[in-house]
């Protein structure tokens, strides 16, 4: 099917009622008017189910699409800010150098790669993760500043943020800082540029006094309006910085406590490391590139078990970092590793390393270059992946998982079929031997696409 499918289930149960309160729906967001075209008619039968229970008195006849919650907090000037330590949730974060940027794919390949160093000494084990918090370039934030019209001295002015309600929680204080400021704010915090959702224009619309801007916005927002809106937005990769500057009344009335109702928070980009835990420092491999270390979903075996590592593309970083690791041990046992690319001369990562680690065997798939195309596969296979080398290698692999104890896209799915296909060759008899290997923990994916 071409069309992507949303599901969402409504379980809400009143009045101790045995059944659901509504039933589930499906939306289409290739139906002609979007996902609003079964979204706005569940939500209009939601409407009158809540006010048949008559639990909520002021409930009003109707919903007005542009009324808003109040602010999530309130901004409190010129009051005491307690102690000047610092939280430990800021000290877990590191300001580094990149001490090299250098690009492993060839100049005329289409995608940009680059091993880049940063010089912190941070502790870290073989698959963990590399968070880096970006923050907004100085183009963007001075296209809506210029568009809100705000003075320095508010821009400047310390402040404290008092929720509105005790289930809303604050920002990070390792974006806002102890002292928070509006204009750390744009920096740090506040995502100018992603590209923004209906739910932006709806706010603005809310907000704005400028009948004209007003107008357009809520035709932005209107389900009959989806390709006036995808134009504006998402085609042309418009950001909520530029939003701004195109509705300047609006713009210039926004209370600043509105700010962070109208903008999504900047998250931070998890790359995989790819360098040694002894090294001093940290290497990454980037597509296009205040620092924290999260742990790694890879449960890596000891160093005298045997282990089996597919990772193509980018994919490999973490198992880099694991066999550079497991080269420096004393007595580890021997490791296979599957990698996979587009081409030998094109983006081979870490080409010149993988022969030097004495325990690990290197098997390479290059899927876009016909003439290294493997004898062994079928005429009808015009590219070669990493699933063919396991089933090309099929008695190495099962010597590793069959006789000793113990973008995502497609691909996780073909390399289990692989393994599956290894297991019969050789004699085993239950029907999905990746599941099992699986459940005790021999089998392990992080995939993403």
């Amino acid at each position: 099917m071409g069309a992507k499918l949303g599901q969402q289930k409504m379980l809400l149960k009143v009045s101790g009622a045995k059944r659901d309160f509504l039933t589930f729906q499906l939306a289409d967001d290739q139906h002609e008017i979007g996902i609003d075209g079964a979204l706005i008619p569940w939500r209009r039968e939601l409407w009158d189910k809540l006010r048949e229970t008559g639990l909520f008195e002021n409930m009003k006849g109707e919903i007005c699409s542009t009324d808003v919650l109040p602010p999530k907090y309130k901004l409190l000037f010129d009051i005491g800010y307690g102690s000047d330590d610092t939280p430990a949730e800021i000290q877990r974060l590191h300001e580094v150098t990149v001490v090299s940027n250098d690009r492993v794919t060839a100049e005329d390949h289409f995608q940009g790669l680059f091993e880049s160093s940063r010089n912190v000494s941070l502790h870290y084990e073989p698959g963990d993760v590399l968070m880096v918090q970006p923050c907004n370039l100085s183009e963007s934030i001075e296209i809506a500043l210029d568009a809100l019209k705000y003075p320095n001295t508010l821009l400047d002015r310390p402040f404290y943020l008092s929720p509105s309600d005790k289930f809303v929680k604050l920002p990070p204080k390792c974006l806002i800082g102890v002292r928070p400021t509006l204009r750390n704010c744009f920096k740090r915090l506040f995502d100018l540029q992603v590209i923004p959702r209906k739910s932006f224009f709806q706010m603005l619309a809310s907000i704005s006094t400028c009948v004209s801007e007003k107008e357009k916005l809520l035709e932005f927002v209107s389900p009959h309006a989806l390709d006036d809106f995808l134009d504006y937005t998402t085609r042309c990769r418009r950001t909520t910085a530029e939003v701004l500057r195109d509705f300047p009344e609006t713009s210039s009335n926004i209370p600043p406590e509105r700010l962070f109702d109208l903008f999504t928070t900047i998250r931070a980009r998890a790359f995989s490391i790819c360098s040694a835990p002894s090294t001093k420092n940290i290497e990454i491999l980037v597509a296009k590139v205040l620092v924290r270390i999260r742990n790694g979903t890879f449960k890596f075996p000891k160093e005298d078990k045997q282990v089996i590592c597919v990772g193509p593309g980018t994919g490999v970083a973490p198992f880099r970092s694991y066999l550079l690791w497991r080269n420096r041990c004393e007595n580890s046992a021997s490791s296979i590793l599957f990698f996979g690319c587009r081409g030998k001369k094109r983006d081979f990562y870490f080409e010149q390393e993988w022969d030097h680690l004495a325990n690990t065997k290197t098997y390479t798939a290059f899927s876009r270059d016909t003439d290294r195309k493997a004898r062994f596969l079928p005429a009808s296979v015009s590219h070669i992946y990493v699933q063919h080398l396991i089933l090309q290698h099929a008695d190495e692999v099962w010597e590793i998982l069959g006789k000793q104890d113990g973008s995502s896209g497609n691909m996780p799915k073909e390399v289990a079929l692989a393994i599956d296909a290894v297991a019969v060759k050789h004699g085993c008899t239950e029907e999905s031997f990746h599941t099992k290997l699986e459940s005790c923990g021999r089998l392990q994916y992080e995939t993403w696409s």
